[in-house]
């Protein structure tokens, strides 16, 4: 089988190597023969909902605290950032 790496990275928008690119012309057929492998196995006899569970909101209750003024300012100060009264973390998105 011949595959045409350099098409391969461009499709996947990777940029390879010389090294990077022999090594996965060596190991790209075998991966896509493992794979055309695993089709032939027959799954007819597998049901779907074997892969459910019964499991409904297994996620605890939030519970409310209340807090006088006094304990939520002692924890503001004792952030190392705040803002506006508030707890000031790194964002998590760009």
């Amino acid at each position: 089988m011949i595959i045409d790496i350099d098409h391969v990275a461009k499709l996947a928008k990777l940029q390879l190597s010389a090294e990077e690119k022999a090594k996965l012309g060596e190991q790209l057929p075998a991966i896509l023969d493992y794979v055309s492998r695993l089709q032939e196995i027959d799954t007819s006899q597998v049901s779907t909902r074997d892969y459910f569970t019964d499991a409904v909101n297994i996620v605890r209750t939030d519970i409310i605290v209340e807090q006088s003024a006094a304990e939520h300012d002692a924890l503001i100060k004792a952030f190392p950032v705040s803002a506006a009264g508030a707890l000031q973390v790194p964002g998590v998105f760009e």
